[in-house]
């Protein structure tokens, strides 16, 4: 993790903003070893593949996780591109609401501008790693930086 005047620049599995970072979440009842978990579970749910929510749901890892994700049947882009901000809020929420340590960083940073500084994903991160020169300038990143924006909006809902 990188933490500068303006950003908070995060990846990988030992930063507490990254969705394969393992911590015990509880959601609706059910327990999770990371945000990736249930925001794949929730994945599942959302299409109504209840045999893949449950696999994910038993599954091990973050990675594990993520790989079905990628099986979920009945699978459509456009619904999805539509949703997924909002199903990451959801486990982004109950991953940040179960643990007062985590909410505490997110109110010390509250000012600063979250970015998943991923050099693979150019979706939820920038395609950029932390400590490449172009992750300090927004108009260089080479990804959307979803993850990063959905931490923001949940400090603007939450705190």
């Amino acid at each position: 993790m990188k933490v500068t005047n303006q950003f908070v620049l995060f990846f990988g599995n030992n930063d507490i903003c990254s969705n394969f970072f393992l911590c015990n979440i509880t959601y609706n009842g059910h327990r999770f070893t990371s945000s990736e978990q249930l925001f794949m579970y929730l994945k599942a749910k959302f299409f109504k593949d209840e045999e893949v929510a449950e696999e994910i749901y038993k599954g091990k890892s973050p990675r594990e996780a993520k790989a079905l994700g990628r099986m979920i049947k009945k699978y459509d882009d456009k619904a999805w591109n539509a949703e997924r901000d909002n199903i990451m809020l959801t486990a982004l929420s109950a991953k940040f609401d179960s643990f007062p340590q985590f909410r505490r960083f997110l109110e010390e940073h509250k000012d600063k501008t979250f970015v998943e500084a991923s050099p693979y994903d150019n979706i939820w991160g920038i395609k950029l790693p932390e400590n490449h020169p172009d992750a300090l300038n927004p108009s260089k990143w080479r990804g959307e930086n979803r993850l990063g924006k959905c931490i923001n909006k949940l400090i603007e809902l939450k705190l």
